[in-house]
């Protein structure tokens, strides 16, 4: 194959900015992501020493490292694997994109491209005219692409498990031609030594991308996300330069074409030679060979300028594919040096595209992303490429991008529906942000998550959108030393009508080896920007269960209470995580209390309450957390099975001065135990307010004027000294 066809199969996509695909959370940072492969698929995917091995293989786990998933590849006949995913036994198969696959499964931006070819035996290569199949039997995989291209044709087609089988039918004469993709069939022909050829010009280019089921967007989304960072982080091409010479199938050059058509010109021009009486007729013959054989080498040729366009270009709209937008904008910048002018390069989203998948179907959204991808071909834009699920990149002269996108809000008509577009812009400025496309689009990308977040139409990228160092580093060492330097500390809850501590709050705490002691308020928010948060809840309630057993032995009856997050409510998981730490330590499931926050709550009402009523089947109790500072309603509070109701701190430390402070408390406990809840004022800091606090009848204080949080030993210590008539003196 010409070296210039190497750019077939350089795909890159950084498609699908937004971190949520639709109303579901991504899978949870220890969740197991199962890709499957055929077993027999070199150089993409095989079995090489009893280990999967390939082109696949790598990027996979490229895709689960930058995405913080762990990966396992499963093996096995393709047929075997296409059932795999549709009952769920897999979560992702890399496939040629169908139209008929496209109606089952979601799919990632493609990673490469394959085309196919016909093989045959090499002695009876000249016999065989691809353009009659009638009355030939054609091996091919079972449910593979060839084979539902065929399906709806009079050939007889011979179905195997695999590839090799496939080539294999061919050479013992079970099947006259096999129809392949090329990539795995002329590696195979090579590295086995098979009597085999390929024939004719390459057909049915396509794109392969990785698929999941339509069932799973939450998933679609991270895999398109983490695909996203291997490109913008170099990984991707680093691995594919590896592959490169591999992955790219052999092609018959003009030379080599000549050579195999020998056979007959040659005789042809020996009998030539031995008589002026045939000279005619073999001129004639020879010319018409040679005319064949320039139409098989023009026909090699435009397949060629058609792979290499589809390489550049996504199907579905036409417009440049990632890769082949960066080296456009890169020219302009280039010549730009020489000129002082500035660019944006910005994003634009189709915000409402899932929405509209859900209420309206997946062919009326693919409707709309090709009508505005026309709309924006027909804008003032230099350049627009196409990023996938709804996101489009365009190169803009300075100053003109919000103008433009003003004008691209106007309804479009797609069949009788009459839709109107909801649009949010991120973007970046060349020179400024950058002198490179691949730099200016990933801050564009940025900017146009703080768009999201932030719930505005257009935002221009800012050097304070990216994290500080301190937060990197964090990320990286929580991750290197996997929580295992988070330890407890236990903030005592007094009863005030007993004046005993008959429970404690886990606080989360960081002891870093080289940054000492890090603040709660600087690495909680950064662990669960990065979906870390999980694995420290996880840790906590372990801690809390060991905690629990060892003051059980001490002769020490007290509840310990775990904050849960909104990520760990809406994640697979926390029952058996907690199950699992209840048995491990064997407590009494009534010692450990889960603390949920109101906006954990309001975030899915349905599915928090089947978690709660989980929870309670297992003799586990819940509370809500800083009560008054979020979205709870009297609704949420009489429907799920809840325990306990915490005052925030914020209105405990400002009743005995402030009257609106005073009377939200004051109502609160009377709201509370009318609703048959417990009620715990937090933050209590001095004797008028617990004093004031019990005056209403509030069921239990935590705070400084008992105690600051402590470490399990020293809380150990507090409790067996503390004096249940200490509260009787404040």
């Amino acid at each position: 194959m010409h070296s210039s066809f190497a750019i077939i199969l350089c795909l890159f996509l950084v498609s699908s900015l937004s971190p949520t695909l639709a109303q579901e959370e991504a899978p949870s940072s220890d969740q197991i992501i199962s890709f499957g492969g055929d077993l027999i698929f070199p150089p993409f995917e095989w079995q090489k020493n009893g280990q999967p091995h390939g082109f696949h293989i790598e990027l996979e786990q490229a895709i689960g490292d930058v995405g913080q998933r762990p990966i396992r590849h499963v093996s096995g006949d393709w047929p075997d694997m296409i059932e795999a995913l549709e009952t769920g036994q897999i979560d992702v198969l890399p496939m040629l994109i169908s139209p008929g696959r496209k109606e089952k499964f979601l799919f990632s931006s493609a990673i490469h491209h394959i085309s196919h070819g016909y093989y045959v035996q090499e002695t009876a290569s000249a016999d065989h005219n691809i353009e009659n199949l009638k009355d030939k039997r054609i091996a091919v995989e079972r449910l593979s692409y060839a084979a539902d291209k065929l399906a709806d044709t009079d050939t007889e087609l011979l179905l195997t498990p695999n590839t090799f089988e496939a080539l294999q039918a061919v050479e013992n004469g079970h099947a006259d031609f096999a129809i392949l993709a090329t990539a795995i069939a002329d590696y195979l022909i090579d590295q086995e030594r098979l009597n085999l050829t390929r024939i004719g010009p390459p057909i049915w280019p396509q794109e392969y991308a990785f698929a999941v089921r339509r069932d799973r967007p939450e998933l679609a989304s991270w895999l398109q996300d983490s695909l996203n960072k291997t490109i913008s982080n170099g990984q991707y091409q680093e691995i594919f330069s590896r592959w490169k010479d591999k992955i790219e199938p052999t092609k018959t050059s003009y030379a080599e074409a000549l050579k195999h058509s020998a056979f007959i010109v040659a005789p042809l021009l020996l009998l030539a030679a031995l008589g002026w009486a045939w000279s005619a007729t073999l001129r004639r013959t020879v010319k018409a060979r040679t005319s064949d054989l320039r139409s098989e080498l023009s026909r090699r040729r435009e397949a060629e300028e058609k792979l290499r366009y589809f390489a550049n270009h996504n199907t579905q709209t036409d417009l440049p594919e990632p890769h082949h937008f960066i080296a456009q904008a890169n020219r302009i910048f280039k010549r730009g040096n020489d000129r002082p002018q500035t660019w944006e390069l910005g994003l634009f989203k189709l915000v409402d595209l899932e929405e509209l998948i859900q209420t309206f179907g997946y062919r009326t959204a693919e409707q709309l992303v090709s009508a505005f991808a026309q709309r924006l071909k027909n804008s003032s834009f230099e350049i627009v490429g196409y990023l996938g699920r709804g996101n489009f990149a365009v190169l803009a002269r300075g100053g003109t991008l919000k103008r433009v996108q003003e004008s691209l809000v106007g309804h479009i008509q797609v069949g009788n529906l009459n839709l109107y577009p909801m649009i949010t812009t991120g973007f970046s400025v060349w020179p400024e942000h950058g002198s490179k496309a691949g730099r200016l689009l990933r801050r564009a990308e940025t900017a146009l998550a703080v768009a999201l977040a932030t719930n505005r139409d257009m935002v221009r990228y800012d050097n304070s959108f990216e994290p500080d160092e301190i937060s990197i580093r964090l990320v990286t060492d929580f991750r290197d030393t996997d929580a295992a330097d988070i330890f407890p500390v236990l903030q005592p809850q007094v009863e005030l009508k007993s004046g005993r501590i008959v429970a404690a709050e886990a606080l989360v705490r960081w002891q870093h080896p080289e940054l000492g002691l890090v603040s709660p308020g600087k690495f909680v928010p950064v662990l669960e920007k990065a979906g870390l948060i999980g694995k420290v809840t996880h840790r906590m309630i372990d801690e809390a269960a060991r905690a629990s057993k060892n003051l059980t032995a001490a002769g020490i009856e007290c509840t310990i209470s775990v904050n849960v997050s909104t990520q760990d409510m809406m994640a697979d998981g926390l029952t058996d995580q907690l199950l699992d730490s209840l048995m491990r330590h064997t407590i009494d499931p009534s010692m450990i209390k889960l603390e949920l926050t109101e906006t954990s709550i309001a975030e899915d009402i349905e599915r928090v309450k089947i978690i709660l009523k989980a929870l309670e089947g297992m003799g586990v109790k819940s509370s809500i957390d800083d009560f008054g500072t979020g979205y709870s309603s009297l609704s949420y509070l009489s429907a799920f099975p809840l325990h306990e109701l915490k005052i925030d701190q914020s209105f405990v430390r400002g009743m005995t001065t402030n009257e609106r402070d005073y009377n939200i408390v004051s109502s609160t406990i009377a709201l509370g135990h009318s609703l048959g809840l417990k009620i715990v004022a937090e933050g209590a800091e001095d004797a008028a307010a617990v004093q004031a606090l019990r005056r209403l009848g509030c069921d239990r204080v935590q705070g400084y004027v008992f105690s600051k949080p402590l470490k399990e030993k020293d809380f150990l210590n507090f409790v067996k000294t503390w004096d249940t008539h200490a509260i009787n003196v404040m």
